[in-house]
């Protein structure tokens, strides 16, 4: 089923979230911005909709109708040994040089 997903370039990108890798700007704490994103309707989920009309079944715990899926985001991860020095090299490397 993925196979499909990834003939569909538009999808593709959209479920690997591309755009957040290839942005040049990013905001104060170093995210993607959310208003640069070509896709900001959070109610049209059309990755799943597309999984769903290919034959993906999901199956809820108990019989269930639904269920919820609590996730989270991890941009970048630094050992803590290295962050102290992580941090201070990308702030000069993108010019910051009051940041550290």
């Amino acid at each position: 089923m993925f196979d499909k997903l990834k003939e569909n370039e538009e999808l593709w990108d959209l479920f690997t979230r591309k755009e957040e890798y290839s942005v040049t700007f990013r905001d104060a704490y170093e995210r993607f911005p959310y208003y640069l994103s070509s896709h900001r309707n959070i109610f049209e989920p059309r990755v799943s909709k597309f999984l769903v009309e290919n034959g993906l079944k999901p199956q809820y715990p108990d019989g269930k109708k639904f269920a919820v899926c609590l996730t989270h985001d991890i941009d970048a991860i630094y050992p803590d040994k290295l962050y102290p020095i992580v941090g201070p090299v990308k702030a000069l490397s993108r010019g910051n040089w009051l940041k550290q």
